[in-house]
């Protein structure tokens, strides 16, 4: 049953989405992201009464404004031109608009990516992959052999372990270094693969495959395509996907995604797949050193503080936390993310009670959290 995280993560996570298209200029697929945040917003106001309502109000207002306004560029741009391709190239010519974005230099990428709390063993694995591309590189111009390998990959981890955002950074990695043409990131999951008539799906598939040309193809959870059984479309999405890998190297790369042991059994299941994708990261679950370190972030970016007391309670929570988690529900920095947004939501009624009984509030008092603000 969909609940009111659940729903919240999916309006995050295709707001997001819709931003980064926006900025690749890839006006269908900002449409579609935003869409699927309106869907799950309209399901949040019908969850919820008063300000937390008006809230979901205002985000829904806010998309609906941004719809009409990308509807309307897409109108334009869909306006004839001469010499309009055939419909066979039809949608290799669409593809192709995608305009080459600004090259970020390697190392600015990699500082980004350092930024990142924990994540040793994946810091290390890109390192590793750097290494072996810039010496590639190099080798290509002394006259040598590449000796290039197989760059397609696996991001395998728990829930909000950052493995989104390391596929946007390796996709400027992969950019910066040459090994792709353009350097968008194409975010996809089961629905967006998968149609519900037969022949459609391969169809469905291939048109997010042809927007990823030239830059990184990134599928989450991608072993919801063996759920469904014998009947259901998902595995063709799978075929399409293998082809195009095979068929198109060196035009595009795939990240593949999802939970460790999930992934694990997905590989077993389809023993092509472990051979084109050679490379797996591991994303590990944050410690609560870790989780502390993320809830400090969050409180330094939106301007908070915390007193000692404070910090030994947020400190028992994520000890909490981390004691009980267990590999479906544990959500890491998701988790993190929401206690955060508990204890500020609680501080701000504090502070609000604090307000009507007519005591001044200083700009202190507005940045600390106190053990009074615990969920």
């Amino acid at each position: 049953m969909e609940n009111k995280q659940y729903l919240e993560s999916v309006y995050n996570v295709n707001y997001d989405s819709a931003m980064n298209y926006a900025k690749q200029g890839n006006l269908p697929a900002t449409e579609s992201a935003l869409k699927r945040a309106l869907e799950a917003i309209i399901k949040l106001m019908k969850m919820t009464y008063g300000r937390e309502q008006e809230g979901y109000k205002s985000k829904a207002d806010r998309i609906v404004e941004l719809l009409k306004s990308i509807k309307q560029k897409i109108e334009e741009a869909n306006k004839p031109k001469p010499a309009t391709p055939g419909p066979a190239n039809a949608k290799k010519a669409e593809a192709k608009e995608i305009e080459p974005r600004e090259k970020i230099p390697v190392e600015q990428a990699l500082a980004r990516l350092n930024e990142l709390v924990g994540l040793k063993e994946v810091k290390r694995e890109v390192e590793q992959l750097i290494a072996e591309l810039e010496i590639n590189r190099d080798r290509l111009q002394c006259g040598l052999k590449d000796n290039a390998t197989n760059h397609h990959m696996i991001f395998a981890g728990s829930p909000g372990t950052g493995k989104t955002t390391v596929a946007r950074i390796m996709a400027d990695i992969l950019y910066s270094l040459g090994v792709v043409d353009k350097g968008q990131l194409v975010e996809v999951g089961r629905e967006d693969l998968v149609a519900g008539y037969v022949g459609q799906t391969a169809i469905k598939t291939q048109e997010k495959i042809d927007e990823a040309m030239g830059g990184v193809l990134f599928i989450d959870e991608i072993y919801r395509l063996a759920e469904g059984g014998q009947t259901d479309f998902g595995k063709e999405a799978v075929g399409t996907i293998l082809q195009a890998v095979e068929n198109c190297r060196g035009e595009f790369i795939t990240i593949l995604a999802g939970y460790d042991s999930r992934m694990d059994e997905f590989l077993q299941m389809n023993p092509g797949l472990t051979s084109r994708f050679p490379t797996t990261l591991h994303f590990s679950d944050y410690t609560v050193d870790e989780m502390y370190e993320i809830f400090e972030g969050m409180c330094a970016k939106n301007q908070f503080a915390i007193n000692p007391q404070m910090q030994i309670e947020v400190r028992k929570a994520l000890g909490k936390m981390y004691d009980n988690r267990d590999p479906v529900h544990f959500g890491n920095a998701r988790d993190v993310r929401n206690l955060f947004e508990k204890i500020t939501k609680k501080q701000k009624m504090r502070l609000y009670n604090l307000k009507k009984q007519g005591q001044a509030l200083s700009k202190e008092d507005y940045m600390m959290l106190v053990p009074q603000d615990m969920p």
